[in-house]
């Protein structure tokens, strides 16, 4: 009998093996038994197993919300390019690129939008900047970035298109759709998400594709309702969109994040307080528990927004008025720098 572990390329193969429980959502228990396996077992600093390690663990920790920056980032980086392997080193930096949105730090993550764009060039490698147009796209849009993003994304969609990067272009599509939603472009996002919708459908995609499918339909269906708050339609839609987000993102932390905020938002608008409480409430504990800056400081202004619309049936939440959860948000909107979002909450008179 022959033990894979005992052999460097043999232990690099559990790495890799933990994405089919991952990345698929089948079992995030099992992916993290098998990422301990491999770190009790490998040498650190070197070999195939320490960069398949790294590489996964990063995607495990972007799928279940443990973000935080690897320390060992360059050492990682030059590692494989000394060894070559740009495949690993690309979705590494993609990974890393995906947590520091969600903590807040976008300065890192144009950083890591850069050295995508370099490993492409550099090496040559299609899916290296397949994956810098995909990181500019979340980015831009998550930080309401959004001329930038519908500007850009064409240029993503075409490139990606060439290359056969279909789940990639998907994501590119969805993001635009969401800008031009907020932009108040409701006919183009619906076209531009249908595209998208059809994209991703079109193979056997993963948990992450349909929570960003049903995350995006969210947000378009949300602009639509704060034009027509009363149409029965698509108050009706938009409650069965939010619902199906929240199922499908229970493996995927940053989309679960949005769609609890989402819903609590929906409710908002649809006069049922106490229930978005409830979901702000479930955004607002995640986020403070993995350090999710960016979407808790947005959770914070709808809470503020649904304390403040309550008009006096409900005064406080958790301890909190409506004007501390919105202090609490400029704060931290000031500290990453969200100039939408602070041109947004000007607007409320905070």
């Amino acid at each position: 009998r022959f033990d894979l572990s005992q052999s460097e390329f043999g232990l690099a193969i559990f790495p890799m093996t933990s994405a089919m429980f991952g990345w698929t959502g089948f079992s995030m228990a099992l992916c993290r038994k098998i990422l301990e396996f491999t770190a009790r077992n490998m040498k650190p600093g070197t070999g195939s197993p320490w960069m398949e390690y790294n590489m996964f663990v990063n995607l495990y920790q972007v799928l279940t919300g443990e973000w935080k920056e690897d320390k060992h980032f360059q050492q990682m980086y030059d590692y494989c390019i000394s060894r070559g392997n740009i495949w690993t080193l690309l979705h590494y930096v993609l990974f890393h690129g995906l947590q520091f949105i969600e903590i807040g730090l976008p300065g890192k993550t144009e950083l890591m939008i850069y050295k995508l764009a370099m490993l492409g060039e550099d090496y040559q490698v299609n899916l290296a900047m397949a994956q810098h147009y995909r990181l500019f796209a979340n980015y831009t849009f998550r930080y309401r970035k959004l001329d930038q993003n519908i500007a850009k994304a064409d240029e993503g969609i075409e490139y990606t298109g060439k290359t056969g990067h279909d789940n990639i272009l998907s994501i590119i599509l969805l993001t635009k759709a969401s800008s031009l939603a907020m932009k108040g472009e409701i006919d183009r996002a619906w076209a531009v998400f249908r595209e998208g919708e059809k994209r991703a459908m079109e193979r056997k995609i993963l948990k992450m594709w349909y929570s960003a499918i049903f995350v995006t339909k969210a947000y378009i269906e949300l602009e639509e309702l704060k034009s027509n708050p009363s149409d029965p339609f698509l108050q009706k839609s938009i409650v069965q969109t939010v619902k199906k987000a929240v199922s499908a993102s229970d493996k995927v932390m940053n989309d679960h994040i949005v769609a609890h905020q989402l819903s609590g938002s929906v409710n908002t608008l649809l006069g049922n307080y106490r229930k978005a409480l409830k979901h702000f409430g479930i955004a607002i504990d995640l986020g403070e528990k993995y350090n999710g800056k960016l979407e808790l400081s947005r959770t914070f202004v709808e809470t503020g927004k649904c304390l403040t619309k309550a008009d006096g049936t409900i005064n406080s939440f958790r301890g909190r008025k409506a004007e501390d959860y919105l202090t609490k948000a400029r704060e931290l909107f000031l500290e990453m720098g969200m100039e939408y979002d602070l041109q947004e909450l000007d607007r409320l008179n905070c």
